[in-house]
């Protein structure tokens, strides 16, 4: 009961108010302090064995509750329990392992309660208190995150297609001017059709038929007729690279409800998908995606990095004091995306594991790292600094697990010019 109690206090801890998202970065690595922290609480205890040995074969007719046992051992174990002084048999099977032991004590049979029992039951405990929170609690805050991400990732779509219209005064620039402007534009178009397919994944009980614009209607689509097919391998049509859409298939607690699987293929999703930073060139032919598409990935990345601390929320209390809850109230507090999003993967990160991609955060750390003047915006900077901003995000922790993206040396921290860039490094990923 006090382990249950523990782990309750722990998801009020990660699931209350976020905070202002400019400490994003101070949570992240308290998080990381947390959950490296080893305590050890026992100790050699100085135990001397002093049981008397009992001779064998044993005379089972002196064991004392051998009238209540004998009815339970089959005679085929019989000769091995009176000769080795245990025995291990079939006793039918059972769903749960407490109501077995259950059962011998009903019996008035000695229970001896081996490691793994303990072990199962911290698992089923561990299961079940992560499926409830995700059920109860995530399932709505990723519904309203992805709406969320997804109009806003559109609204500053349509204001860069606007600047980007041949039609405007901007016509008259030239191909090489235009092109971060399109790039912009392309960016955004992958990140609004990123986080419709999210939303679409989770198809909310109040608008399941919600319609996706215009812009990224066949992508998104196509997108999700690949994950729905769930076949195997396939291009993504957002990103480019083969995407292994098996994997979308829910298992374990995520079968239990529609809820969890929509959950689990809207956070597959988020998980699994990645925006690239390196792409082909003349020196690294074997990149996963062309230079111009990495660029792109790039750009999207940190427009998402940008977006997420802006984008306003108003979501409920995860944990709602007790006269509200009586009363059906749920108090709701004004947050943004970033926060959500923390409050999510904070739970998420003790029960699984952190993120194996980098995160926006260290993409705004790789970002701190180069002196940019604050008039260049996002897509000048990779169109006239690409390689300094590869080179700071090389300078980050490297991917360990490559499901459908390869398995490629990682970069050397030592990366001083382009030839080593394109010489040494494997793909760089970001997500959500």
């Amino acid at each position: 009961m006090r382990k249950a109690l523990w782990i309750i206090g722990l998801l009020v801890m990660v699931l209350g108010p976020a905070g202002p998202a400019a400490h994003a970065q101070d949570r992240h690595e308290d998080l990381l302090r947390q959950f490296s922290a080893y305590r050890s609480t026992l100790e050699r205890w100085p135990i001397k064995r002093q049981a008397p040995a009992t001779p064998l074969p044993l005379d089972l007719e002196k064991a004392t509750n051998w009238a209540a046992a004998k009815s339970s051992v089959p005679g085929t174990a019989y000769d091995l329990l009176r000769r080795n002084a245990f025995v291990v048999f079939d006793q039918g099977r059972q769903d749960r392992v407490e109501k077995f032991y259950d059962s011998l004590k009903h019996q008035g049979l000695p229970l001896f309660i081996t490691s793994d029992s303990v072990l199962h039951l911290y698992h089923v405990q561990f299961d079940e208190t992560l499926a409830s929170v995700e059920e109860d609690q995530f399932f709505n805050l990723l519904t309203t995150f992805s709406e969320k991400m997804a109009d806003e990732s559109l609204q500053r779509y349509r204001e860069a297609f606007d600047q980007a219209n041949p039609t405007s005064i901007r016509a008259r620039i030239t191909e090489e001017e235009s092109r971060p402007l399109r790039r912009s534009v392309e960016s955004l178009r992958r990140c609004t059709a990123y986080f419709w397919v999210a939303h679409k994944l989770l198809a909310h009980d109040a608008e399941p038929n919600a319609e996706v614009p215009d812009a990224v209607r066949d992508i998104v689509a196509q997108e999700l007729d690949l994950i729905e097919a769930h076949a195997g391998f396939a291009k993504s049509p957002i990103f480019t690279y083969d995407e292994d859409y098996s994997q979308y298939v829910p298992r374990g607690h995520y079968t239990r409800s529609d809820r969890l699987k929509k959950y689990f293929r809207a956070m597959m999703w988020f998980g699994r998908m990645t925006f690239l930073a390196k792409g082909r060139t003349e020196a690294m032919p074997d990149a996963l995606v062309s230079d111009e598409e990495a660029r792109i990935q790039t750009l999207a990345a940190f427009e998402i990095m940008e977006m997420l601390p802006a984008v306003k929320m108003k979501v409920p209390l995860p944990f709602p004091d007790e006269g509200n809850y009586r009363r059906r109230i749920r108090p709701t507090e004004d947050t943004t995306a970033q926060a959500v999003w923390e409050r999510i993967y904070a739970v998420t990160a003790y029960y699984v594991g952190f993120a194996d991609d980098l995160t926006s955060i260290e993409y705004r750390q790789a970002l701190g790292t180069l002196a940019i003047e604050k008039s260049m915006g996002l897509s000048a900077l990779v169109a006239h600094r690409w390689f300094e901003l590869q080179k700071a995000i090389a300078g980050l922790r490297t991917p360990e697990i490559y499901s459908g993206l390869g398995n490629m040396e990682g970069p050397p921290p030592q990366i001083a010019t382009e030839a080593d860039w394109t010489k040494h490094s494997r793909p760089r990923r970001a997500c959500v």
